[in-house]
């Protein structure tokens, strides 16, 4: 709708863009999150959150990282339509590999090798071992770098694909 083409006679960078709306969309999911722990107490009985600095750290870089792989998506594609398709894929298999819908140790040798590559399996990991042994976050170390560098990167890529328009 050429939108963006009137942001771009302003001062604001691309990288100010991208940050803006990974900014509004952390915000539009912590709601989500925190019904989802509602539910899983109400209704499904669910007796503790584990630790839940370790959750909420999880879940922030969580979302930042995979805002920033949508970004990526986004500043190739053409129109929404064909970005929500893509990114619905992509959602797709990390769900099916990462061990968030299937467990991990079930999945074949060469899938788990391949998802290991994945930040959605460290975040799936993390959030396991945060909620279920209440793990803090030094002992996360491993799963933090990897989606916080996940997150730098598709920053990094989404704000040098980035374009005006369309």
């Amino acid at each position: 709708q050429g939108i963006l083409r009137r942001f771009r006679v302003t001062p604001v960078g691309a990288s100010a863009m991208l940050a803006s709306s990974l900014i509004s969309n952390y915000f539009l999911t912590l709601p989500a999150i925190a019904i989802e722990f509602y539910i899983s107490r109400s209704v499904f009985g669910m007796s503790g959150h584990g630790n839940l600095l370790s959750v909420f750290v999880l879940v922030t870089l969580g979302t930042v990282t995979f805002a920033s792989l949508g970004l990526i998506v986004a500043s190739v594609t053409n129109t929404m339509q064909e970005t929500q398709i893509i990114n619905q894929i992509i959602w797709f298999a990390f769900l099916g590999i990462s061990g968030a819908t299937i467990p991990f140790p079930s999945l074949p040798k060469t899938v788990q090798d391949f998802a290991l590559f994945l930040p959605a399996t460290y975040l799936v990991s993390g959030l396991q071992r945060a909620m279920m042994d209440g793990t803090g976050l030094l002992s996360l170390g491993a799963y933090l770098a990897s989606l916080g560098g996940c997150a730098l990167i598709a920053f990094v890529v989404a704000a040098q694909l980035f374009r005006w328009e369309p």
